[in-house]
């Protein structure tokens, strides 16, 4: 336990640098300045005669009015993971492991906020950055509302759980997958999986953070859930994926770069489905593997090359539009 009445780091600004045994947890508090920490991860020293270890760092709690920044730097054979409780910051959090960020409680759902940042904040940004992963499938990092954005980057998967909503400013998995959860709306300006798989699961809406032409998901393949709507008719997703599922009880409206497969990414989706309008556009050809369905609003599927139909394109009763310019 370290607690300052002012801040925490080294006297020149630099940060503080230390080591925390393995199987135990530090628990930092400034009351009245930043937090700069970084661990400095090792694996087996002989200490007061007996073996002991650093190649990580349990993270318990980091609280401080300003900024929090806590890095874990690998050394020899320790890959410097942090295991992350609870995060509080005036302004902004920086978090960085040279290994993986991982929950360091086993709770699903909002039990323990990792980054909770006041919606007072300023400017409020929450920084991940992870040679490995960041959470994990089956427990992911909790975050609060961030008030201007989230930037994560990881070499693998990331998954994260949003309290509220979330400006994504840039999410980045260079060989793994991104599955993000939400309670509130993602304002989504840029993720990418080149190499994997995009899901966004959201009890509200999924829809571009800024009103521009640039791509909003790279990635192979893509699944959005968005309870109110996916995109909008006037500021569609743009994405450049190969294969998309989704739904929404609202409206769904999205253009892809590229040729675009509709279905088998997930056993659990069935293509997509939206009870509202339906818009799907293609600069390529289009292939409808599994079914697109709406219910009783206007479909409009249109591609630059061929759409090529191998399941069912049905609606409740509105218009369905298809629009091939070779063939259909």
């Amino acid at each position: 336990v370290l607690f300052r009445s002012g801040g925490v780091s080294a006297a020149d600004g630099s940060p503080f640098r230390l080591r925390v045994q393995n199987g135990r947890e530090a628990e930092i508090t400034a009351s009245a300045g930043l937090i700069n920490l970084q661990h400095l991860a090792s694996g087996a020293t002989t200490l007061q005669g007996e073996s002991v270890n650093f190649s990580s760092l349990s993270l318990r709690s980091a609280t401080s009015p300003l900024s929090v920044s806590i890095e874990t730097v690998a050394g020899g054979e320790a890959d410097g993971d942090l295991f992350l409780g609870r995060v509080v910051a005036g302004t902004d959090v920086v978090i960085k492991a040279a290994g993986s960020v991982v929950d360091l409680y086993d709770d699903v759902r909002a039990i323990v906020i990792n980054a909770d940042l006041p919606d007072e904040a300023d400017p409020g940004i929450l920084t991940l950055t992870a040679g490995g992963t960041i959470g994990e499938a089956d427990n992911p990092l909790d975050i609060s509302t961030v008030p201007n954005g989230v930037y994560a980057t990881a070499q693998n998967s990331i998954h994260l759980n949003f309290i509220g909503d979330a400006i994504l400013q840039n999410i980045q998995s260079q060989t793994g997958d991104v599955d993000l959860d939400l309670a509130g709306t993602a304002y989504v300006n840029s993720i990418e999986a080149p190499a994997g798989r995009i899901t966004i699961d959201s009890d509200d809406a999924i829809v571009e953070g800024t009103a521009d032409s640039a791509i909003d998901f790279v990635s192979l393949g893509l699944i959005l859930n968005g309870i109110d709507n996916v995109g909008t008719s006037t500021n569609p997703i743009s994405a450049a994926t190969s294969y998309l599922e989704g739904s929404s009880e609202g409206g769904f409206y999205l253009q892809n770069d590229g040729d675009l497969e509709i279905g088998q990414l997930d056993d659990q989706i069935d293509g997509i489905e939206a009870t509202g309008p339906l818009m799907l556009v293609a600069s390529g050809a289009m292939y409808v593997r599994e079914d697109v369905v709406t219910h009783g609003s206007v479909q409009r599927i249109e591609a630059e090359n061929d759409i090529e139909i191998g399941a069912g394109i049905k609606s409740g009763g509105g218009e369905i539009n298809k629009i091939g310019r070779a063939h259909v």
